[in-house]
């Protein structure tokens, strides 16, 4: 009996040291988070990514700091709206609130509404956040994507309005009329293009 106590003790140590390790590991990733935030916002208002022969910020973080594509547009995102609005970096910091769900609502939030969209974004699962934002703002409903599908061939994604489908429709046909042919999308788009 004694035996098994001590190997149930043991193994309830190990737990709980390990427990204590990733609390401290996840302080200091919240704190790492907050403070890539802070400096950000300090590169940014400075334009300090242009002494290190960088156009943008964006490719500042990814050259320099080797952060991928996706957390640079996240982290420059959510920083330049923590200028306006301190209270999103505060959340991050407190490990309320992560980068990626403050990213969600950087199209909606305002002085006026930022507790709100806040709240938001701590307590609705990520789909029904996504939500939320495209009915406050339609236009976030499809995020711009490009990305490749063969070496030389790309997928562009994009939300447009109706009266802007419209319009290409209209030129797709006129297009059609003057080749006597079919044109998709692209052979539309391509041609205004270079008009």
């Amino acid at each position: 009996m004694g035996m098994r106590f001590a190997i149930t003790h043991r193994m309830e140590n190990k737990h709980t040291l390990l427990h204590e390790r990733a609390l401290t590991v996840a302080k200091t990733y919240h704190q790492s988070v907050t403070k890539m935030l802070e400096i950000l916002i300090e590169l940014d208002t400075g334009k300090t990514f242009l002494h290190f022969e960088c156009t943008s910020l964006f490719q500042y973080c990814v050259r320099h700091l080797g952060l991928s594509e996706d957390v640079a547009l996240n982290f420059i995102a959510v920083a330049r709206k923590s200028k306006l609005i301190p209270e999103l970096k505060i959340e991050i910091e407190r490990g309320t609130l992560t980068v990626t769900k403050a990213r969600k609502i950087v199209s909606v939030i305002t002085p006026e509404n930022k507790y709100e969209w806040i709240h938001r974004a701590k307590t609705l699962p990520q789909k029904q956040l996504e939500r939320a934002v495209a009915i406050a703002n339609p236009k976030e409903a499809v995020t711009e994507r490009v990305t490749y599908v063969t070496g030389s061939r790309l997928k562009l994604e994009l939300g447009v309005s109706e009266h802007f489908l419209t319009k290409l429709s209209r030129v797709q046909d006129l297009l059609a009329q003057k080749r006597a042919s079919h044109q998709n999308r692209e052979e539309t788009l391509e041609a205004a293009l270079d008009l």
